[in-house]
């Protein structure tokens, strides 16, 4: 079996336990709340479960308002990272550029994260266009986690 990336879906499938916001300029802090206006790093953890190594696998990072179509072109790109994923291998993978959080549908928003790695078996489009649905249950190599940005007190 070629290599084939997994971020895992949740139960249901929107809340991943393999996506998680660290709010603050402490990327290494503990995973939280996002606050609105606050910079926050994004986390995703993505297997390689095949057989042959997936080095240079990339992970996109995005945030969404779920009340709006979750496509590409209306989710908002937040930045990308890079890992070395042996087969079998686990990694969590970090998104460098932090991410501000702002305040819409209520605060109630999602953030996205989506693999795309050299050999997978079943690969999805990259880049992935303009108007591509982002469907978690569909692709193994995208997850999705619905949270609420929480709003700064004085």
């Amino acid at each position: 079996m070629p290599a084939h990336l997994l971020i895992q879906d949740g139960s249901p499938w929107w809340l991943s336990p393999d996506l998680w916001v660290v709010p603050g300029n402490d990327p290494n802090g503990p995973p939280g709340s996002p606050v609105a206006g606050i910079n926050a790093y994004l986390w995703a953890r993505v297997a390689n479960t095949g057989n042959v190594a997936a080095n240079g696998t990339r992970v996109d990072f995005y945030w969404a308002n779920p009340s709006a179509q979750m496509v590409v072109g209306v989710a908002t790109f937040i930045g990308s990272a890079f890992a070395d994923l042996d087969p079998g291998a686990t990694q969590d993978v970090l998104c460098l550029v932090p991410w501000k959080p702002v305040i819409v549908n209520g605060g109630h928003e999602c953030v996205l994260a989506v693999a795309h790695g050299p050999g997978d078996s079943n690969p999805i489009p990259d880049p992935l266009p303009n108007g591509y649905l982002f469907d978690p249950p569909a692709h193994d190599q995208i997850a999705q986690l619905n949270l609420s940005v929480l709003e700064a007190s004085m």
